[in-house]
Formats: C-alpha cells, structure tokens, sequence
C-alpha cells in the first residue's frame, strides 16, 4: 500500500512553494524590528553610589537587642527602599517638580516617572549599593540620581531617629513599672518587719547556705567523697538546713520578701543603665548611609543594542518564516497548480474543470436577479439544477464543456479498459456532476455508453435527467426487475422530466443509457458488494462500449471500496480549494488497499484566482467551438 511520507526533500520543496509567505514574514519582523530600533528613543545613565554602614555600637546593638531586629539581608533591603515610593516623592520634592496646586493625579505621574527610572545594582563583595537613573535627558538623569540619593540618606536618618525615639520611650515605660514594683516591695518589708518582729536571720541562713553549697560543689569536682574537707562542708550544709527547718514561718517569710526586693533593686538599676544608653543614642542618632559617589552628567547616551536587536530580528524572522510556511502548507486545503496535485498524490490530473457560473447556463443576470439570488427566498428552479447538471448537453460550446472533452481524452477508452468508476474524497465535490457530464461526453463521441448510478445512499441520476422514480440498480440487485427492465434510454428522456425539445436540443443522448440508483437503501454495502454486481456488470461489458459507475464517497462509506476490483479505471473527483490534502492521501491508499487501478484525478470547482492555473483558460476563452466534435 502507498503511504504519502515527507523526507528531506520534500520539506525543501514545501519551503520553496511557500517561499513567497516565508520572505514575506521573515521581511516583515526584520523590517518591524529595524524600525523599532531607530525610533527608540536615546537614553542616558547616571549613577550615585551610596554606603550601608551596620551599627556596632553599644547603642546600635541595644536598639538590636530591645526592638528584636533581626539582620536579614540588609543591602537588599536597603535596594528595596531606595526604589520606594516615598523616596521617589521626596525626590520629587526636592528637584521641584511637584506643585503643591496641581491634582494628585498629576502629581502621581511625575513621581510614577522617577520612580520607575530608578533601579539599584549591589556592588559584588561590598556594602555598596549604586543608583541607578535611566533618562531621556543626560542633566536629569544625574539630577534625578543625585535627588534619590539624597532622598534615601534623608529616609533613613529618619528612620534611625525615630526607632531610638521609640526604644528610648519603651524603656521608660518599663523602668516606670519597676519602680513601682520596687517601691510596693519596700513597703511590705517594712510593715512586715515591724508587725512580726522579725530578726532576719532566715536570709542570713539562707546566704550562708548558698555559699556552703556552692563551696561542696567546687570541692566534690576536685576530691572525692570521703575527702576530710567535703565532709566538713556537707555537714555545715547538714546543720544550717536543720536549724532553717525550726525557724518560724515568720521568718522564712520575711527572707522570701528581701529576696523578692533584691530582685526587683537589680531590675530597676538595669533598666536606669539602658535608659541612659537610649538618651545617649537619640541624641547622637544619625543614618546608617552616606553618600560615597555623586552622579555626574553623562556625556553619551548609552547603547541601544541596535546590532543585537536586528540579529535577533533576522533570525526570528527566518524561524517565523518557516514556520508560517509549513502551517499555511499544513492548513492549505487547496491544491493550487497541477504539478501540486501530482506531486502530493502520485497521479496524473486527467482533467480541470473551471468553476461553473450562473450566466454560464442561464444567460447573462441582471445584478437584481444576483441580488434575490444570494437572499434565502430563493429557491434554485428545476431547470436551472437540470442545465447546472447537463452542461456538457445545454452548453456545448462553453469551457467547462470542453474540460469533460478534455477529460474523455483522457480515459482512453478501449476494449480492455471500459468501466470506469468515479469517486471522491467527501461529499458535495461535485463528483455526480463530473460523472454525468463525462458519460456524456462519451457518448456524444458516438460510444455506446451505459452510466450507473451506484451511489444507493443519496441517488441523484434519476432526478437530473427527469426520469422520476424509475426503479433502478437497487431494484436489480435485490431481483425485483431484471437489468433490462431498469435500464433507461433516449425515449424515456424524452418521456420524462427533461422533453423532446431539451433532449434533442444537442446530438448525443440517443448513444447514452441510464440505470439510475433506484430505491434509497440504508445499507447497500451489502448488495455491491455481491456476486450480483459482478455478474450484472459482467453481462453489461459485453452490450455496451463504455460503462460509466457513479459512486458515494471514499472516506464516508466503503461502497466504492467494494467495487473497486470491478472497474478498469478509478477516477477520483477533487474539488480544490474545499477538502484537505491529507483526505485526498487517505482516500487514494483506501482504494489502493481495495485493488482499485486509479487512473488519475479530476479537479473540480477550480477558480482561476485561486487556483494560480489560468494558463488553463486562455486558449478556451479566446476559441470556441460551434459545433460538439468527437474525439
């Protein structure tokens, strides 16, 4: 079986069809790209340089320890402020250009402005941090620099200012407290002295005993147990605890209260300590920045990377390019010229057949007869559909008329290859139409030819030529009527729909016979695909020239499948323009895999504007026949 596979070669046949599409993308993204570049507007750079300095101080470390600050990374942090909008706002401020009359949307534009040309670089392995200004003007772009930076310096004494403010305020709050406590302490002790009568020698035990104690564990850590000092203390500690657990309550009360006093003296002295640190700090409180580097008028504009913006416009271009290419070529449903059509399927175009329009079989219209036509009242009369249908019969002399001659020529009837079947991809390609006008044709160049109509899904035979519900193949084939009874010759069309004076009207129909679809069947797979059909066909090839098999689509239904192996030459129907490339593939290997002998393809419905063919019509238009010749 045949399979449609793209190589190498095929890929560079595709980008040279598609060349047009691929040198227009590509020329439009490098001309786009070369535009934008030179209408970019110039921009300067200036930089001011700034220093972050860590408190180590007594102070710096005690608003640290007090407010629980942690480190963090502080020159991106300090980044992040620079870049802020308050200090774009004092900027701002300090350059002037804030009017304190205009509306806060103005006023937020200017400001939106700076703040969004100031941008920050950390200086590798140090504490610096450069600001960074990009403007249209070289002496703003220094001034706005200079003005953030200065901004930023003035922030951040600030901020420094207010954080000792606050530290400073805290620890008074707490030494307040403390001082109260220590008061009420004093207070109770007093009272509860001069109440109990106390003696105090409870905290005298108490200090006593905690420096025996810690004397036996200094002194366990160097002897052992057993050791003549370590005995001495352990039994000192023995008889202070004994003489404590007689003492009174009162007195073990009172020693609980002067500890609770010397605790609260100590807090008290610390906090005094720290508030002292805290006043000392507001008062010597300055900015952990300075200014090192203050930026300067730049002299030239910095580089708008034209070079490397048209490279990448060039090579974006050409990968645009072909890759619009290869989708106009994956999404193109038409086949345009013939050599396409060649080429994609493997098969000779035996025949193009232009695009019949109205006047062409009506007549010339009136632009309101072409006006009603395109509104839905209108309805399509029976003889306009009969001439659309027969133009090979109404229109002898036209272009499409001699393209179903030129398609005669092509089937090279003879003996050993007169059943020719016609198919198509899908539905509505006109595939009906080319089969009645080539039987025509034929028999117009005095071959004995029988036309069938195969298509038992959606016959339309019967109704071109006028002929009613005439039983037909359908009929045969279930046993119904015998293949005579069914078949249809010139005197049935002049009895039926189409009359004397149409069917006489150009010579030829009197060498054409019919059997027509029949019956509408639901599945007929099943009857063409029979011996029935083979020996139907069998006795007609010996009692006609040539035999004509108009059958349903490829893709949709296996019925021309099935009688593929019966006919000498299959013909696929393609109407360009309207089905994909990869539909017309698939059906061409179906019927392949069916034995079919394709012969070649029939482009159907083909515009000259779309189709890039009008070499083809030329000679037809500026030429014509006055009478039907045979071949």
């Amino acid at each position: 079986m045949a399979r449609y596979e793209l190589n190498i070669r095929d890929y560079w046949r595709i980008m040279a069809r598609r060349k047009g599409i691929i040198f227009l993308s590509a020329f439009s993204i490098i001309f786009i790209t070369v535009i934008y570049t030179l209408n970019q507007p110039k921009v300067y750079e200036a930089s001011a340089t700034v220093k972050i300095e860590r408190t180590n101080t007594a102070a710096g470390l005690l608003l640290e320890s007090v407010m629980q600050w942690g480190p963090g990374d502080i020159l991106a942090t300090e980044s992040q402020v620079i870049e802020s909008w308050p200090v774009a706002e004092r900027a701002a401020k300090t350059l002037n250009l804030i009017d304190p009359k205009d509306a806060p949307p103005q006023i937020n534009e200017i400001i939106s402005q700076i703040h969004g040309s100031i941008s920050t670089r950390i200086v590798s392995d140090t504490n610096l941090i450069e600001i960074v200004v990009k403007y249209s003007s070289a002496k703003k772009a220094a001034d706005i620099a200079n003005a953030v930076a200065q901004a930023y310096l003035r922030e951040n004494e600030l901020s420094r200012s207010k954080r000792s403010r606050e530290v400073r305020e805290f620890i008074e709050q707490q030494l307040q407290l403390a001082e109260k406590k220590l008061k009420a302490t004093e207070d109770s002790l007093i009272q509860f002295q001069q109440k109990e009568k106390a003696t105090g020698i409870a905290s005298q035990l108490e200090s006593k005993l905690a420096d025996l104690q810690a004397r036996y564990a200094e002194l366990t850590n160097k002897y052992t147990d057993r050791h003549p000092l370590v005995i001495e203390t352990k039994g000192q500690i023995d008889s202070i605890e004994k003489q404590y657990a007689f003492l009174p309550a009162k007195e073990i009360e009172f020693a609980r209260i002067k500890r609770e006093l010397m605790t609260n003296e100590k807090s008290y002295e610390t906090l005094k300590e720290k508030l002292e640190e805290a006043r000392i700090a507001e008062a010597g409180s300055v900015g952990e920045s300075t200014l090192v580097n203050p930026a300067v008028e730049p002299l030239n504009p910095i580089g708008t990377g034209a070079s490397t913006n048209i490279l990448l416009g060039i090579i974006l271009g050409l990968i645009v390019g072909v890759m619009m290419g290869f989708v106009i070529e994956a999404l193109d449903t038409s086949v345009g010229a013939i050599e396409d059509v060649e080429e994609v399927i493997g098969l000779p175009v035996l025949a193009v057949i232009p695009f019949i329009r109205q006047e062409e079989h009506t007549g010339k219209e009136t632009w309101q007869e072409k006006l009603f036509k395109m509104t839905p009242f209108y309805k399509e009369t029976k003889e306009d559909f009969v001439r659309k249908r027969l133009i090979t019969h109404f229109e002898p002399d036209s272009i499409a008329s001699e393209a179903f001659r030129t398609l005669r020529t092509s089937l090279k009837v003879s003996p050993e290859n007169k059943v020719f079947l016609f198919t198509s991809t899908m539905h509505e390609e006109g595939k009906t139409s080319v089969t009645i006008n080539t039987a025509i044709a034929l028999a117009q160049s005095g071959l004995n030819t029988l036309l069938i109509g195969c298509d038992l899904r959606r016959p339309t035979i019967a109704k071109t030529f006028g002929l009613g519900k005439r039983q037909g193949l359908s009929e045969v084939l279930s046993g119904a009527v015998s293949a005579d009874d069914s078949i249809s010759n010139i005197t049935h069309l002049m009895m039926g729909g189409m009359g004397w004076e149409n069917v006489m009207k150009t010579p030829g129909l009197d060498h054409l016979s019919l059997i027509v679809g029949g019956k509408i069947l639901s599945q007929p797979s099943e009857l063409l695909g029979s011996s029935k059909m083979k020996d139907l066909l069998d006795v007609l090839k010996v009692k006609y020239e040539v035999i004509v098999l108009d059958t349903p689509p490829v893709l949709p239904v296996t019925d021309a499948l099935l009688l593929c192996p019966y006919a000498d030459s299959v013909v696929i129907v393609y109407q360009a323009g309207r089905i994909a490339k990869s539909s017309l593939i698939r059906a061409k290997s179906l019927l392949l895999s069916s034995g079919a002998k394709l012969r070649g393809v029939v482009l159907n419905h083909v515009r000259a504007t779309t189709e890039q063919i009008e070499r083809v019509y030329p000679y037809y238009k500026k030429y014509k026949y006055s009478a039907v010749e045979g071949t």
